[in-house]
């Protein structure tokens, strides 16, 4: 064998051997991506579950009522009127007092007179 052939039978081999290691690294990428897509489609099933229960959620959500400003407003004048009702009531329990106040002065002095006399 010549040393043409010898050089010519190692490139040979060292061609295998690198084809070889690409191939398993080819392989490896293949594999990885394979379960990278497995994975992300494992995820993208979760998400979907979510996003419909949320979707779900929103349609309970919008088909509540909502309280807007009329509401507000109207909520806000009901309480306007009973805080009104309220002060009346309080006013007129305060004049009743004073007039219950000025008849057990007015007593008091009469009581007071009778004694000295």
């Amino acid at each position: 064998m010549s040393k043409t052939e010898e050089t010519k039978d190692s490139i040979d081999v060292f061609e295998r051997h690198a084809q070889t290691i690409i191939a398993v690294i080819i392989a490896g990428l293949i594999s990885w991506v394979g379960f990278t897509v497995l994975s992300q489609s494992t995820n993208i099933a979760i998400l979907t579950e979510k996003f419909t229960s949320l979707e779900k959620r929103v349609e309970r959500f919008t088909d509540q009522p909502r309280f807007t400003r009329n509401n507000f407003d109207a909520e806000m004048r009901l309480y306007e009127s009973r805080l009104t009702l309220m002060e009346r009531e309080l006013e007129r329990r305060n004049n009743l007092f004073n007039k219950i106040d000025d008849r057990l002065r007015k007593i008091e002095v009469d009581l007071i007179a009778k004694e000295e006399k």
